[in-house]
């Protein structure tokens, strides 16, 4: 007959092996909120009239107009959370206030769960399929494929995958200041093999972002290329803390 030290130390041991089997590999989580705070757009410009051209005349002119793209809409803001240990009822044993805040921030079309276990850099063939499914026509300079065309970006984790420097090759860096930069700001394109891409920001902390304000992330996500009156798409939002 066991004694009640050896059942005491098989007891310990299953309830060890039953919490071993509970643990999950960190992956990137859906926020607990995301509060809206405002959005801007660019005006329309008065037109510019000339009232010096005399009549039998041809007028030879150059026109220089920004106009705004219909192809995209952005992301910039800041992360707040904290780390913890919870159980599957979110009853928390305890947690830490984040330090300098790193990591990633992600979005897709999505809308069901991202198998954050099997994605990769999406290739040529995945971002020239996600530009034809949005009418991204190859030929406007805004298009998706014209966009994420760099590949200079810091190493990174998703989850359990590591991801070297460099390693994406359809990054973009978005502006600082008004300008364009190649550091402080990197968004690269994943792609779950279920067939859908994720746009994944780095997380830079408390970083000068493209209006002077500070920001921890700036985000690019592609919209519908079409005229008309459009519903804007649906993306859903992770973040990844490491």
């Amino acid at each position: 007959m066991a004694s009640k030290g050896y059942l005491a130390v098989i007891g310990i041991g299953l309830l060890f092996i039953l919490f071993l089997s509970l643990i999950v590999l960190g992956a990137p989580v859906g926020p607990n909120t995301i509060t809206y705070l405002g959005n801007r757009t660019r005006g329309l410009n008065s037109p510019v009239s000339r009232s010096q051209d005399e009549r039998g005349h041809i007028i030879t002119v150059r026109m220089n107009v920004t106009q705004q793209s219909l192809y995209w809409k952005a992301y910039v803001g800041n992360v707040t959370g904290k780390i913890t240990l919870d159980d599957d009822l979110n009853f928390t044993i305890y947690d830490w206030a984040m330090g300098k805040t790193s990591g990633e921030v992600y979005a897709t079309r999505k809308s069901t769960a991202v198998t954050w276990t099997n994605v990769f850099c999406a290739n040529n063939s995945v971002v020239e399929r996600e530009g034809n499914l949005l009418n991204h026509t190859i030929l406007k300079s805004d298009c998706l494929n014209k966009t994420f065309i760099n590949n200079n970006h810091a190493a990174f984790w998703v989850g359990s995958l590591s991801f070297s420097a460099n390693q994406c090759k359809h990054t973009v860096h978005t502006y600082v200041s008004d300008h364009p930069q190649v550091s402080s700001f990197s968004e690269l394109l994943l792609y779950d093999p279920s067939g859908y891409l994720v746009y994944a920001s780095i997380i830079n902390n408390s970083a000068k972002g493209y209006d002077n304000g500070y920001y921890d992330f700036q985000m690019l996500v592609a919209e519908k290329g079409q005229d008309g009156i459009v519903t804007p798409l649906t993306y859903y939002f992770y973040v990844e803390l490491t």
